[in-house]
């Protein structure tokens, strides 16, 4: 029994050598984003837009530096092992630490940060060293606050140190997440925003007080994420238990557009290889897999990806789609060296690809936050009008006017505060172009040019009329490849001013372009569920101006719609609505359409046509879908000017296509329906 005894300990102290460890990974991705996306809250602070669902584990302290202290302690959500052993509870302190060892009395760590391991800091814990989370200079209520997104077995639980500062920096603040994952027993640290930059932090895991894992360059661990306060610009380290394999590649990527064409096919199928192994890669093969059907594989492909590094690597047979269609593109290595990738958890990724037979011109949508206070926006402002004035008919244009620097801009308004909210906009002069972040100041004709080249499959037939100070937009949205089913597509329409000088301010601008006066209905747009190739979306819209408003000239507003990926933020296709025509061509002098009154009408409208000799005349009114509305045969009449009544009762708001048939020869017009 004895020896029993001794063989079980000596087990159990071998399986506690072999775990008493962890290796981490540097943040290897182009595409910058949480762990596991399943965190896609905007990051702002405690009181200061901190979308709902986060609990408070605790509020900083009114003192700077803050009296370092502990948390009162919290419970896990789900299962959790740190260094192989199961733990449940955690606390965490004012100085940037998480420590599972709740039940010690342990003096609380300061500010000062160090090298570890440190006798100062508690066993197992995670730290953020050097963060405090005292009153400062910016405002901001430091906190720290906790989370769980996902689902059970794979979620993880997020405690943020949320407006947070480093000691001593007058005006600093920063925000970093500690993030436990459910079922992998992962441990990330995410640097979320931070302005300026830190360069002071101690990043790792400790076991004791002679075991630890430290991101390279602690104690003075510099901020990567930038002020963006979306998931898009952050940066993270992962946390992982035992050794690092020798052999362990991961697909970050898939380098094929989402829409293709299939006339240009085969296409060929290139993938980011990042490598998270102890070996360095000489040699793989590529897989891919189309709707989980058979595996194409690569012959053998010499490449370099180092320790920790990345390439890219092109398959060596190309994929030709039978049709049109919507794909499940799975792509995987193999055979790395000739070895087996060791780590399975992280090999494939996956992206749905959508063949279309055709595509449009791509308009691209330039979205410009500035104010006529901010130095720096007048500075980058005239090398952007130069390029779009140079480029008539090739763009659209929105320009949000902020409520700073100082005083701000005085056409600042709540839509324009939504979008900057949408993008985490934090600073001035700030672009995104087809919502992607752009440099103002240094933006050319031969990058609009390549966002034009990008294709399109949509098209937007938009138009619009003014009339007492009430705007209605009509049109369609046209796609002609399937987006499906969704919840992530918006529409967006945005009226804006050609010119203003009105809003004239500090920054020397004397006059503003392409300036956002009102989004219809709101900032956030409205929701497409589906769009389907060949199905029109009707476009209707209407509003009114108030009696109070900034318009400086209502004969000058131009109207700009577009449909945007709220997920993504890409931006699909974008148009300058037009006026609608009621003087199309006529077929001889003295035949055809004089005018169509009013125009926008609501349920009763007048046609005025003129004929140069006795015609046959039958009117007939269609819809977006192609459905004919109305239909009133005049039978034959006489030369000179004639009226026809039209009614629409009964039918929604809309743009509607009227037919003028006169003896065979067919003249058209648009006219719109106006909401009641």
């Amino acid at each position: 029994m004895k020896k029993l005894l001794t063989l079980i300990a000596l087990i159990a102290l071998h399986s506690s050598t072999v775990m008493a460890q962890y290796y981490y990974v540097p943040h290897l991705t182009t595409s910058n984003t949480n762990p596991g996306n399943l965190n896609n809250d905007n990051e702002y602070p405690l009181g200061g837009g901190l979308p709902t669902g986060w609990t408070t584990v605790m509020t900083g302290q009114a003192t700077t530096p803050a009296t370092p202290a502990y948390s009162a302690v919290k419970a896990l959500p789900f299962a959790f092992a740190f260094n192989g052993l199961p733990v449940t509870h955690y606390k965490v302190s004012t100085s940037g630490i998480l420590t599972f060892d709740t039940a010690t009395v342990v003096t609380v760590p300061s500010t000062s940060n160090g090298t570890l391991p440190s006798a100062l800091i508690p066993n197992q814990s995670i730290c953020l060293w050097g963060l405090e989370t005292g009153t400062d200079l910016t405002g901001f209520t430091p906190a720290v606050v906790s989370k769980t997104f996902g689902t059970a077995p794979n979620r993880q639980h997020w405690i943020m140190y949320d407006g947070c500062h480093i000691p001593g920096t007058a005006s600093s603040w920063s925000i970093w997440s500690i993030v436990l994952e459910e079922s992998t027993n992962t441990i990330y640290i995410v640097d979320q925003r931070s302005s300026p930059s830190t360069t002071s932090l101690t990043l790792g895991v400790q076991i004791d007080a002679s075991t630890a894992t430290s991101v390279s360059g602690s104690p003075a661990v510099s901020s990567l994420s930038g002020t963006n306060a979306t998931p898009t610009g952050n940066v993270y380290y992962e946390f992982n238990q035992g050794a690092q394999p020798a052999f362990d590649a991961a697909i970050s990527a898939i380098n094929l557009n989402d829409y293709l064409v299939l006339a240009q096919a085969p296409y060929t199928i290139s993938a980011r290889v990042e490598n998270f192994g102890s070996t360095a890669i000489s040699s793989l093969k590529l897989n891919y897999s189309i709707d989980g059907g058979a595996t194409v594989t690569s012959t053998t492909i010499s490449t370099n990806v180092p320790v920790f590094g990345a390439a890219t690597v092109s398959h060596t047979s190309t994929w030709a789609p039978p049709s049109a269609a919507t794909y499940s593109l799975t792509v995987w290595a193999s055979d790395l060296n000739g070895n087996a990738d060791m780590i399975t958890a992280n090999d494939n990724k996956t992206k749905p690809v959508i063949v279309v037979n055709d595509i449009t011109q791509r308009t691209p949508l330039f979205e410009v936050f500035t104010s006529s206070t901010c130095g720096p926006c007048a500075a980058a402002s005239p090398n952007l009008n130069g390029v779009l004035d140079a480029n008539p008919d090739k763009f659209t244009a929105i320009k949000y006017q902020m409520n700073w620097p100082g005083t701000g801009d005085i056409y600042y308004n709540a839509d324009g505060e939504t979008r900057r909210g949408y993008y985490g906009i934090s600073s001035i002069p700030n672009m995104f172009v087809d919502g992607v972040s752009k440099d103002e100041g240094s933006y050319t004709t031969a990058q609009l040019n390549a966002e034009r080249a990008i294709p399109a499959f949509m098209n937007i037939n938009a138009y619009y009329t003014m009339a007492n100070q009430k705007v209605t937009v009509t049109g369609s949205i046209d796609p002609i490849a399937d987006f499906g089913a969704t919840t992530n597509l918006r529409m967006h329409i945005a009226v804006v001013e050609r010119k203003t000088t009105g809003n004239v301010s500090s920054n020397g601008e004397t006059e503003f372009h392409y300036v956002e006066q009102k989004m219809i209905s709101n900032g956030s747009g409205t929701t497409i569920t589906s769009l389907t190739s060949g199905t029109p979306y009707a476009i209707t819209k209407t509003y009114t101006f108030p009696s109070t408003n900034t318009v400086e000239e209502f004969t000058d507003l131009l109207v700009v719609v577009f449909v945007q990926n709220n997920a993504t933020k890409e931006v699909y296709q974008s148009s300058f609505a037009t006026i609608p025509s009621s003087t199309p061509n006529s077929d001889g002098p003295g035949n055809g359409i004089v005018k169509l009154f009013p125009n926008p009408a609501n349920d009763q409208n007048v046609l005025m046509y003129q004929l140069k000799e006795n015609r046959q005349v039958r009117v007939s009114v269609y819809n977006l879908l192609g459905e004919r509305v109305f239909f009133a045969d005049a039978g034959m009449m006489t030369a000179g000017a004639h009226q026809q009544p039209i009614n629409l009762a009964g039918q929604p708001a809309g743009l509607y296509t009227i037919q003028l048939d006169l003896g065979g020869v067919v003249h058209t017009t648009r006219m719109v329906k106006a909401e009641r």
